[in-house]
């Protein structure tokens, strides 16, 4: 009897280590569609980024509720603050420096690109492994060319990549962009307006 369970658990095991835990995906792009499906069902949600662009740190905190999103993008070596907020009235961008207030015609969301990853072509892209980063499961996806190199971790639960890095080779100068997203949570959907603070002189950029 002992000896049953023992092979029974045994294989189970063996099966665990070999199909990897979670849903097995055929290709890159079937794994594409349905991450892009989950990240665009995420209508309330927060997290944090730390990024690095050719040696350049930010600290971004991202809350979204709906169509309404805050940004703060904090700058590491001078601790210079942006914020984005793109609301019922509109969008703005201001700075902790100037205390003064833009109200742009640009899309606010349009900062989140850094989370985009368009390579969903199955021919190009790699699965690498599962893995943990910051609590969240993701699988690992790379993408070469001859002048650029991409690593995503795509978070399985929320489809948003839980950490990328893009090397870029132009005329021989290598830039490089990193990202790590933590602290992810979804929540109820928010009453807040994500208001900008009433001190600010709001000035209307020309079109």
């Amino acid at each position: 009897m002992y000896k049953k369970i023992f092979w029974l658990v045994l294989i189970v095991c063996a099966t665990f280590l070999i199909t990897g835990c979670g849903k097995n995906y055929k290709s890159s792009y079937d794994f594409y569609k349905q991450m892009q499906i989950k990240k665009m069902s995420l209508e309330n949600i927060q997290f944090k980024i730390n990024s690095d662009i050719d040696g350049i740190g930010m600290q971004i905190d991202v809350k979204k509720a709906g169509d309404k999103l805050r940004l703060e993008n904090t700058l590491k070596g001078n601790k210079n603050k942006t914020i984005y907020i793109r609301n019922n009235e509109g969008s703005y961008a201001y700075t902790s420096s100037s205390n003064k207030a833009y109200e742009t015609n640009q899309n606010v969301e349009l900062q989140l690109n850094i989370l985009e990853w368009q390579d969903a072509n199955e021919t190009s892209m790699e699965f690498g492994k599962r893995k943990k980063i910051n609590g969240e499961k993701c699988l690992e996806l790379f993408n070469k060319s001859e002048w650029h190199k991409t690593y995503y971790c795509i978070s399985e639960k929320y489809g948003i990549p839980i950490k990328s890095v893009l090397t870029t080779k132009i005329n021989n100068i290598v830039f490089k962009t990193s990202m790590e997203i933590s602290n992810i949570k979804t929540s109820k959907p928010s009453k807040s307006n994500f208001e900008l603070p009433k001190d600010l002189k709001v000035i209307r950029l020309s079109k």
